[in-house]
Protein backbone atom coordinates (compact mmCIF):
# COMPACT_ATOMS: atom_id res chain seq x y z
CA UNK A 1 0.00 0.00 0.00
CA UNK A 2 1.31 3.79 -1.12
CA UNK A 3 1.65 6.02 2.30
CA UNK A 4 1.52 9.38 2.44
CA UNK A 5 3.14 11.84 5.04
CA UNK A 6 0.77 15.23 5.27
CA UNK A 7 1.63 17.63 7.50
CA UNK A 8 -1.10 20.37 9.05
CA UNK A 9 -3.32 17.77 8.02
CA UNK A 10 -6.40 18.43 10.01
CA UNK A 11 -6.41 22.51 8.43
CA UNK A 12 -8.38 23.44 5.61
CA UNK A 13 -5.70 22.84 3.12
CA UNK A 14 -4.23 20.10 4.35
CA UNK A 15 -7.59 18.23 4.80
CA UNK A 16 -8.56 18.79 1.23
CA UNK A 17 -4.82 17.31 0.23
CA UNK A 18 -5.71 14.59 2.96
CA UNK A 19 -9.30 13.54 1.34
CA UNK A 20 -8.32 13.64 -2.59
CA UNK A 21 -4.94 11.73 -1.22
CA UNK A 22 -7.44 9.01 -0.12
CA UNK A 23 -9.78 9.25 -3.42
CA UNK A 24 -6.47 8.43 -4.92
CA UNK A 25 -5.59 5.25 -3.33
CA UNK A 26 -3.10 6.62 -0.70
CA UNK A 27 -2.91 5.23 3.16
CA UNK A 28 -2.43 8.79 4.57
CA UNK A 29 -0.84 9.25 7.72
CA UNK A 30 -1.73 12.31 9.09
CA UNK A 31 0.14 14.99 11.61
CA UNK A 32 -1.20 18.05 13.05
CA UNK A 33 0.09 20.09 16.07
CA UNK A 34 -4.06 21.12 16.57
CA UNK A 35 -3.19 24.60 17.57
CA UNK A 36 -6.73 25.77 16.26
CA UNK A 37 -9.40 24.93 17.82
CA UNK A 38 -11.68 24.88 14.43
CA UNK A 39 -10.01 22.12 12.81
CA UNK A 40 -11.23 19.58 15.31
CA UNK A 41 -14.16 19.16 13.35
CA UNK A 42 -12.24 18.22 10.20
CA UNK A 43 -10.46 15.03 12.16
CA UNK A 44 -13.45 13.96 13.04
CA UNK A 45 -14.92 14.28 9.54
CA UNK A 46 -11.21 12.03 8.56
CA UNK A 47 -11.39 9.31 10.87
CA UNK A 48 -15.03 8.87 10.65
CA UNK A 49 -15.26 8.75 6.82
CA UNK A 50 -11.81 7.21 6.20
CA UNK A 51 -11.06 4.66 9.09
CA UNK A 52 -8.60 2.20 7.05
CA UNK A 53 -7.47 5.11 4.97
CA UNK A 54 -6.36 7.52 7.32
CA UNK A 55 -4.25 7.94 10.60
CA UNK A 56 -3.49 10.83 12.39
CA UNK A 57 -0.57 11.43 14.62
CA UNK A 58 -0.45 14.29 17.03
CA UNK A 59 2.58 16.44 16.78
CA UNK A 60 4.47 19.69 15.32
CA UNK A 61 7.02 19.71 12.42
CA UNK A 62 9.36 22.29 14.69
CA UNK A 63 9.74 19.12 16.60
CA UNK A 64 12.08 16.65 15.48
CA UNK A 65 11.14 13.77 17.78
CA UNK A 66 7.11 14.55 16.62
CA UNK A 67 8.48 14.62 12.91
CA UNK A 68 10.75 11.33 13.24
CA UNK A 69 7.65 9.67 14.90
CA UNK A 70 5.04 10.57 12.08
CA UNK A 71 7.89 8.81 9.86
CA UNK A 72 8.16 6.32 11.54
CA UNK A 73 4.33 5.10 10.46
CA UNK A 74 4.62 5.39 6.51
CA UNK A 75 7.96 2.88 6.61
Amino acid sequence: MKKLLITGAVGHIGSNITIEAIKRGWHVVGMDNLHRQEVINNLRYLQFTFPQEFEFVWGDVRNQDDFDQSLSRIY
